[in-house]
């Protein structure tokens, strides 16, 4: 009998252990789709809008170039971007 209890509080928290894994692979796409760029482009643009009131040219402006810029390096995220793709996207820019 005690030998069975073992089993079954083994068996039960290998199942425990297999959905805390399956959420926290969840969490993290989760965090990967808010930290994606075209979702942060978005958010600032907003920012800009409603909290800061800025002009609506300078929206259109920003929105612009952003969002050339993320069609160039295509909807990564955040964490993934480094210095060279704006050096990259700059030496984009000047070649066209």
């Amino acid at each position: 009998m005690k030998n069975f209890r073992n089993q079954k509080s083994q068996t039960k928290h290998e199942t425990t252990t297999k959905h805390k894994k399956k959420q926290t692979d969840h969490e993290k796409t989760v965090q990967s789709n808010y930290n994606n760029l075209t979702n942060l482009i978005d958010k600032y643009i907003f920012y800009l809008q409603y909290e800061k009131n800025v002009s609506p040219k300078t929206i259109e402006n920003y929105s612009l170039w952003l969002n050339r810029f993320s069609d160039y390096i295509g909807n990564i995220d955040i964490d993934k971007i480094k210095s060279m793709h704006a050096l990259d996207f700059r030496i984009h820019l000047k070649s066209t």
